[in-house]
């Protein structure tokens, strides 16, 4: 099942993070989405986050890919620490999630070949 971009923007908004982009990658569309999380980061648990990591408070910026027929979609969410001045800039952290989307897609389809 395709991702579109309504399923995507209400996935965003569920986790308080604003849809910034979608680009291709080798013909696979990546949405781009960025938001900020506060402790105890109860959305990001899932991912990893603990309660107590980055106690300012961090961005965080998510990549997910459409899922197509035989594929799953593939994303994961970065965090960037808020205290660090490199990781107040939006569009830096959304290049860099298009740089992970990239290399993660690469691991993947040559695992899946």
């Amino acid at each position: 099942m395709k991702t579109t971009k309504s399923d995507m923007e209400r996935m965003c908004i569920a986790a308080g993070m604003q849809p910034q982009k979608r680009v291709t990658v080798d013909g696979r569309d990546v949405f781009i989405a960025d938001g900020f999380s506060s402790p105890p980061h109860t959305n990001f648990h899932r991912f990893g986050l603990e309660a107590d990591e980055f106690p300012y408070g961090c961005y965080v910026t998510f990549w997910l890919t459409d899922a197509r027929k035989s594929e799953i979609g593939l994303g994961r969410p970065l965090f960037f620490d808020a205290l660090q001045s490199s990781s107040r800039d939006r569009d830096a952290r959304v290049r860099e999630a298009i740089k992970d989307a990239k290399v993660n897609m690469a691991r993947d389809k040559k695992r899946l070949n």
